[in-house]
């Protein structure tokens, strides 16, 4: 019997589409010559996993309080009034613009910074208007644009965005499914809930949740974006771990190899404060990226990048 495998279940008519995940991130994109992507660990944990995808976009916006009535959550796709279908989406898109083109931005001067401070929070205070209760009950046309709750609504309070995937997922026996955020991606004013769900033997569905961190700050999850991302995990497997803490003198062979490591990076520094740094390969970085130890050895089992299955149904 195969031991390695995950099924997903269709259990509404509008399931969420699934993909791998991809080892792009905007952020990442938006550094100097991509100078992110040059930590390699970070950039395999980009791909570690299935991504679970937004079919609409979305907008969050939470009160402060308690009540899940505090948190409004908008399908932006439904709004019929001509006010809030022209209001709404360029508030959002001046609150909520994508990180890497504000990364990309030059700096302003702190007068520049203050004002578009005070402008900000005055077209915070003006969407915040558009989304209160008040105005809801009053106009028809973004009472329509609520979510039905299908797949996105405020169902615990606190400021929690619940999303429900529409798939019921089944693993091999003894495995577990981790369910959390996609990794290294940020969502501005909201932090994903990260939940172990044994769907080895559990014929229930279960829900992706954000929290949000800051009130009347409004939040986009868009329409092709991840929201979750799913990884398989052995049960048990982490119990199987004996810890213990001793000293790099204690392992002589692991302690030249840490030393040549850390004499290489000290000379690196050195040389790029000096602007003479090698480039590529000869990085500490670049050896680690091509799997090859201080001593030009290579391990033959390392990975750059993940090939993953896929489920068939992607978009």
């Amino acid at each position: 019997m195969d031991s390695h495998k995950l099924t997903a279940y269709t259990v509404s008519e509008a399931p969420v589409g699934l993909r791998p995940l991809g080892g792009k991130r905007a952020w990442m994109d938006a550094t100097r010559d991509g100078h992110a992507y040059h930590c390699h660990p970070m950039a395999m944990a980009n791909q570690w996993g299935w991504s679970l995808l937004v079919p609409r976009s979305i907008l969050a916006y939470w009160t402060g309080g308690d009540r899940p009535e505090d948190l409004l959550v908008y399908d932006l796709e439904r709004l019929t009034s001509p006010r809030s279908r022209a209001a709404i989406p360029r508030l959002v898109g001046r609150l909520a613009s994508p990180l890497a083109a504000r990364a990309a931005a030059p700096p302003k001067k702190q007068r520049l910074r203050v004002r578009a401070r005070l402008d900000r929070a005055r077209q915070a205070a003006r969407l915040g208007r558009l989304l209160s209760r008040d105005f809801v009950r009053n106009h028809r046309g973004v009472a329509e644009c609520r979510m039905d709750g299908e797949f996105a609504s405020s169902h615990f309070g606190y400021g929690v965005v619940t999303f429900r995937p529409g798939r019921l997922f089944a693993t091999s026996t003894g495995q577990n499914l981790w369910v959390k955020g996609p990794a290294n991606e940020i969502v501005d004013g909201a932090t994903p809930l990260e939940g172990i769900v044994e769907t080895d033997w559990l014929p229930y569905t279960f829900t992706m949740n954000w929290k949000l961190t800051r009130p009347h700050h409004p939040v986009v999850f868009r329409e092709g974006e991840s929201f979750a991302s799913i990884l398989p995990y052995p049960r048990e497997y982490i119990e199987r771990f004996q810890t213990r803490s001793a000293p790099i003198a204690s392992n002589p062979e692991l302690e030249k190899g840490y030393e040549a490591w850390h004499g290489d990076r000290v000379a690196y520094k050195e040389l790029a404060a000096a602007g003479e740094a090698p480039a590529g390969r000869f990085r500490p970085s670049g050896r680690y990226r091509d799997g090859v130890d201080t001593e030009g050895t290579r391990f033959h089992a390392h990975q750059r990048k993940l090939s993953l299955s896929s489920f068939g149904d992607e978009p």
